[in-house]
């Protein structure tokens, strides 16, 4: 098993972010059809992040193109902190390399230019840095669930852990993530991440 997954982490429900995406769940819902219905299921606690009839998630054939992702920031102490929406382009590079450019719009309108730049790191993971900052960043997967792990740049104390729980669909991601400051929870992120069914040709 790579490293940073942890073989005994228990199942969680997703319960919890059904409660904390409330409308996003429908917005999602009519954007992306049938996939978005997945965080409808969120408000059921029977339905686990992670289940044993998802497909085994690979970051780089999951990430590469496009994805979309929505999502809200709330304190650690349950109080809602922001809405946003992501953007992303994975490509894999001719040196090996996986860039992941995304585009983050705050609920207040601002919105934020990111990349990650990741190589495998030799024990089946991937490893790597923001673009134009230092921090390292390590993004790891054992079956159906991915651990990435990275600093902040605007925060240098604080530390960002998030799980992805791809969905039956193969196309669908749950990401649950919290952030710490040295050490101790402060905000937590809940996040649907959808990569859009590749369209047929006329003559396929």
């Amino acid at each position: 098993m790579p490293r940073g997954v942890r073989a005994d982490r228990p199942r969680q429900t997703c319960q919890n972010a059904g409660t904390a995406f409330g409308g996003t769940a429908m917005r999602m819902a009519k954007i992306w059809g049938v996939a978005g219905l997945i965080l409808l299921s969120a408000s059921c606690a029977s339905a686990p992040l992670a289940t044993d009839t998802a497909p085994a998630f690979d970051p780089v054939e999951f990430f590469s193109g496009d994805t979309q992702g929505e999502g809200v920031l709330a304190f650690a102490s349950g109080g809602l902190d922001a809405r946003f929406t992501v953007r992303s382009h994975g490509s894999r590079e001719e040196d090996g390399r996986f860039i992941l450019r995304q585009t983050i719009t705050w609920s207040d309108g601002r919105e934020e230019e990111r990349a990650f730049i990741l190589t495998p790191d030799g024990k089946g993971g991937l490893e790597g840095y923001f673009e134009g900052e230092r921090g390292r960043v390590t993004l790891t997967s054992a079956g159906s669930v991915g651990h990435l792990r990275h600093g902040l740049p605007d925060t240098p104390m604080a530390r960002m852990e998030q799980f992805l729980y791809l969905q039956p669909d193969g196309r669908t991601l749950i990401n649950e993530g919290t952030v710490r400051v040295l050490g101790i929870p402060f905000r937590r992120l809940h996040e649907i991440i959808v990569k859009p069914a590749e369209v047929q040709s006329a003559d396929g």
